[in-house]
């Protein structure tokens, strides 16, 4: 390959063999980060290198998409869609938003019994294979814990997840956007990230732990199944800022388990938290 570079050679780092596998590589579909690793100068100047050579510099949304990444990019667009709705009950509660300077990261993490709701989300997102395995040592239980993770970044999508209230250190802030109020799919998701509901016994018990205003929204949506509901919320003994919800009446209870999970599919539930709740409720008959 001959250019009139070559005469007064610019690059200190970058060689003349260099450049037929940067611009191949490059055009091939790899993102000059990545082509970088194998060689002995930075993304910034492969940048400037290709561009001095006429090569059309991609988004980094073109290069993902030319690399075979795949997303459904309209996901979390619709609040009227029951997996909007669901998967964002889990990510107010049991995600994570992680910003860094060039971008936001959501993550969440689940123990390896609950996996299956990360491929239900991992469904409605459109990725390939993105879900983890962890293995994580707790010295304060002197136990190792498996878990699994999913983690997405892609701007649009986060930008509507940041719009309807998630944010980093989100813990005693979370509240429920109005578009989800009186949302079952929401509420579901928020009990399962971040609720508990008693085993089989003589005691019933309903709760969901959170911030002072998200426990208030779920009291709210509550009434609105049962109005003359009893429920109390409390701050957290530990006086960490988190307060929880207790309600204990059987047909109170059931009424608005009943409103989060008749008529839902296996992909928008949690089936551990659906077995208590059809144990409990309909002596192990499955309602749908």
């Amino acid at each position: 390959m001959q250019h009139p570079l070559y005469e007064n050679w610019p690059y200190k780092k970058v060689l003349p063999e260099h450049i037929p596998i940067l611009i191949s590589r490059y055009e091939g579909g790899e993102s000059a980060r990545k082509i970088c690793l194998d060689m002995p100068f930075a993304e910034g100047v492969a940048l400037k290198v290709l561009r001095d050579f006429g090569v059309p510099i991609k988004t980094r949304k073109e290069n993902r998409f030319s690399m075979g990444f795949t997303i459904n990019e309209k996901a979390f667009s619709d609040p009227l869609e029951h997996e909007c709705a669901y998967f964002y009950g889990w990510l107010l509660t049991d995600g994570c938003l992680r910003e860094t300077k060039y971008a936001h990261y959501v993550s969440i993490q689940l123990q390896s019994r609950d996996n299956t709701v990360l491929y239900s989300l991992q469904n409605y997102l459109g990725l390939g294979d993105r879900v983890k395995d962890r293995v994580r040592f707790d010295a304060r239980t002197n136990k190792t814990y498996s878990a699994h993770y999913i983690q997405f970044q892609y701007e649009p999508i986060t930008k509507r997840l940041i719009s309807y209230g998630l944010s980093p250190r989100k813990s005693t802030k979370e509240f429920c956007p109005e578009d989800f109020l009186y949302n079952r799919d929401f509420w579901r998701g928020v009990l399962e990230g971040d609720g508990y509901l008693s085993k089989l016994s003589s005691f019933t018990k309903m709760q969901i732990c959170g911030s002072e205003t998200l426990c208030n929204q779920w009291f709210d949506y509550c009434k609105s199944i049962v109005p003359d509901m009893h429920m109390t919320i409390t701050a957290d003994r530990k006086g960490n800022g988190l307060f929880h919800t207790y309600s204990g009446r059987f047909e109170e209870c059931k009424s608005v388990l009943d409103s989060l999970y008749l008529g839902v599919p296996e992909h928008l539930r949690l089936e551990r938290k659906y077995n208590l709740y059809v144990g409990r409720y309909y002596d192990g008959v499955d309602p749908n």
